[in-house]
Formats: structure tokens, C-alpha cells, sequence
């Protein structure tokens, strides 16, 4: 089984910037919020997984699914022919 990439780059950018947020409460979360350390590991697991995903450009979720964001991004209209 071949890995191809599946994410395109406004997925990757989105991905970027949830896993940005959801590393940096995270980490501010357990000085802040001593109880919530459990949910502050899985925030960042999950951050974790999305930094990984977005540096491979591949996602077993949409694989699973069968999605793909990159070949929806390659798509270009066909310009009309000058008649």
C-alpha cells in the first residue's frame, strides 16, 4: 500500500491554525487549570496528531472515508474556446 497525499494546502493551513490553538491551551491549561490535565493531554495528543497529519499531507481519517482535499483542489475550469 502506497501513502499519497490526500490534504490539500487549505486543509493544511486550517489544520495549522486548529493545532496551533489547541497546543497553546493545552499547555497554558494544566498551570491554569490543574484539574483539567486529562483534557489538557488529549487537546494535545489531538494537536499532535493534526501537526502530523499536516506535515504529511496525508490523513488515515480521509482515507477511511475515502475523502480527498487535494484532488478537489487541483481541479481548474476548462476556459471557453474562441470561436
Amino acid at each position: 500500500m502506497t501513502m499519497y497525499k490526500n490534504l490539500g494546502s487549505s486543509d493544511r493551513l486550517i489544520r495549522f491554525v486548529l493545532m496551533d490553538f489547541l497546543l497553546g491551551f493545552s499547555l497554558s491549561g494544566i498551570d491554569l487549570y490543574p484539574w483539567l490535565a486529562n483534557t489538557c493531554f488529549m487537546l494535545f495528543m489531538l494537536s499532535m496528531y493534526l501537526l502530523l497529519t499536516m506535515l504529511a499531507a496525508y490523513s488515515p481519517l480521509y482515507y477511511l472515508f475515502g475523502w480527498d482535499s487535494k484532488s478537489a483542489e487541483s481541479v481548474t475550469p476548462s476556459a471557453p474556446s474562441p470561436q
